[in-house]
């Protein structure tokens, strides 16, 4: 198939491009999307403008195909670059037909004068444009067709409000799991005609940095294998090309004595690798600014499903961790209104007072020993440990 070689050009649907009962780890943003699609059937008109926020991999570009080949749309991804005048805008805009798409990637970052346009488009579907200059300066008023605009970003807070209120639905994707891109890659791999071997899949999701566009990298890489099954080796090769190891941390100590080896970071990934063998998908939070919080873990499931705040503390056996932070973990919990449930994890234990002040709140303490239980509860961690030279400190 064929693309339009302009900036501003239409773009074919792949035909290895995932529908949306393909997608997998967004089940609730799946859900409302294809709700929307059933409701703007029926009533036989276009989406409505939509903005898709989550971190960068989270599939923010793959879903917004999804919805545009469930619509049997034209699309017309745009880059922040591309569109620097309200001009700009005008040329993608009178291009559209009823229906149509227009992806506006990064849309936090557009100027004023092209959200500007923007928001006037957005609201009526019309744009303003200036003819000649001076004293001759006349402005028409150009109608469009009706459109739909779907716009990404990192966090909606990043959209100005102006051009934030024009979408009428706001939707968050949450991190994928390395259990969602194995899935995935299935997915995609089959779209191209291949199958892929369990191992194959494996190393796929560890490389891939919780990110869809770096699994399709790799499968892009990979190749076409002349008897239809990409193995582990073809992956190997990819990663290679790419300079990538599947991600050792989380695969690693087989018990908590172990755990000393790995710097606070690493332990915070570790233990959220850990929660996602039980069902989690996990986030990493930031190293600052995340209120005490170091692994936000969302279980979607009946009855014990939600948000869980997760804290934790790679202590020495002999530093217990004692009420003051068990206190203001809790406090952290109740401001944060969504979460269902706190669990804080350490390597070594809590003091007596720790355990009777959690003992009535949504929280549950998770000691050394209780660890090692849960790694024994999933079958253990593959043999080879994240090697690291920190040397941790007693209350660190």
């Amino acid at each position: 198939m064929t693309k339009d070689t302009g900036p501003f050009g239409s773009e074919e649907i792949s035909s290895s491009a995932l529908s949306l009962n393909e997608i997998v780890g967004q089940a609730e943003a799946v859900q409302r999307l294809k709700a929307l699609v059933e409701l703007a059937r029926t009533q036989g008109r276009p989406l409505p403008h939509i903005l898709l926020v989550g971190r960068a991999g989270a599939g923010k570009r793959t879903i917004a195909m999804a919805l545009a080949k469930e619509m049997g749309a034209k699309w017309f991804p745009c880059a922040p670059q591309s569109l620097q005048r309200g001009g700009d805008v005008l040329g993608v805009l009178i291009k559209l037909a009823d229906g149509d798409f227009i992806l506006l990637e990064d849309v936090a970052s557009v100027s004023r004068a092209v959200e500007e346009s923007l928001c006037r488009a957005m609201e009526d579907f019309t744009v303003n444009f200036i003819m000649d200059k001076g004293l001759n300066a006349r402005k028409m008023e150009i109608p469009l067709h009706t459109f739909t605009c779907i716009g990404t970003s990192n966090k909606a807070s990043e959209v100005r409000e102006e051009l934030r209120s024009r979408f009428n639905v706001v939707i968050e994707l949450k991190s994928y799991s390395e259990a969602d891109l194995e899935l995935m890659a299935r997915a995609l791999a089959k779209k191209r005609g291949l199958e892929l071997a369990p191992e194959a899949a494996t190393l796929i999701a560890q490389a891939s940095n919780r990110e869809l566009h770096q699994v399709r990298a790799i499968l892009d890489l990979a190749g076409r294998p002349a008897t239809g099954l990409l193995g582990a080796e073809d992956v190997s090769k990819a990663l290679a090309i790419l300079g990538r190891t599947p991600r050792a941390v989380g695969r690693g100590p087989v018990n908590t004595d172990d755990l000393a080896q790995l710097s606070g970071p690493q332990f915070e990934v570790w233990i959220g690798s850990l929660l996602e063998r039980f069902g989690f998908r996990t986030e990493v939070t930031q190293a600052s600014g995340d209120g005490g919080i170091d692994i936000v873990a969302t279980l979607d499931r009946p009855l014990i499903g939600g948000r869980y705040l997760v804290q934790c503390k790679r202590y020495t056996p002999d530093a217990l961790v004692g009420v003051p932070a068990v206190r203001e973990f809790y406090g952290t919990l109740v401001a944060d209104r969504g979460a269902v449930k706190g669990l804080f994890i350490t390597t070594s234990g809590f003091t007596v007072q720790a355990r009777e002040f959690a003992k009535t709140l949504p929280m549950e303490l998770i000691d050394g020993p209780t660890l090692r239980a849960l790694l024994e509860a999933v079958g253990g961690p593959p043999e080879e440990p994240p090697v690291s030279t920190f040397t941790p400190s007693p209350g660190t």
